[in-house]
């Protein structure tokens, strides 16, 4: 209970995702973007509606090393690339801020192919020495599907005197003691399928900037 309110959804029976199949990267040419993408199927059928999303870490270095500095005296000292005043090497991470949805309904086979998850520009640190993706997948019911577009849409149109308000997006989830309180959310039941990626420098997908000077240790 919240607030003195009790809530419940309707009964589902669970989904078991399908495992993915692959991610993978896809570049078309000299100059264009990455895309990180994946492949799946379900020869069971149990439904075609897909939710994903994705975790991102990757390594880049500085264009210069720094190999000495001064200490807390003002004595001159050298920086060990192996210990904390390393400053050569730097890490990032991000990860999914929208909703990733699919389906597959108008497919003779429960199958999505080359679904691309996130656009990385080929120039962008990320590739530029080793990046790495993990990547979740959840087989979700069409109602859910239906639910999530519509508030990926409202997110979309935040300002808009078009986007539908919050109350209008009907979940599944309804309050016991106050019948005619407006609930907002879905609540779904699957399991989640991951699978992850690693891409190093030696791949060739990442096109250093013109004019820059990056070279690898």
């Amino acid at each position: 209970s919240i607030d003195g309110e009790e809530y419940e959804s309707t009964f589902l029976a669970p989904i078991f995702t399908p495992e993915i199949d692959s991610i993978f990267p896809m570049k078309r040419g000299q100059g264009e973007p990455v895309y990180m993408c994946v492949s799946t199927h379900d020869p069971q059928n149990q439904s075609r509606y897909y939710l994903w999303s994705y975790k991102e870490h990757w390594e880049v270095t500085a264009e210069l090393a720094a190999n000495a500095g001064v200490d807390d005296n003002g004595f001159l000292i050298s920086y060990d690339l192996g210990t904390s005043n390393n400053t050569f090497y730097c890490w990032g991470k991000d990860s999914s801020k929208v909703l990733i949805l699919d389906t597959s309904e108008k497919l003779s086979e429960n199958v999505i192919a080359q679904k691309r998850l996130v656009e990385i520009p080929c120039d962008n640190d990320k590739l530029s020495r080793l990046y790495y993706i993990d990547v979740q997948q959840k087989q979700i019911r069409k109602e859910a599907y239906d639910y999530y577009t519509n508030l990926q849409k409202n997110i979309e149109q935040t300002g808009s005197i078009f986007a539908p308000v919050p109350s209008e997006m009907k979940g599944n989830i309804r309050s016991t003691t106050n019948p005619d309180l407006p609930v907002i959310g879905y609540i779904d039941v699957s399991t989640i399928t991951k699978k992850h990626l690693y891409i190093p420098r030696e791949q060739g997908l990442y096109e250093a900037p013109r004019g820059s000077c990056v070279g690898l240790i």
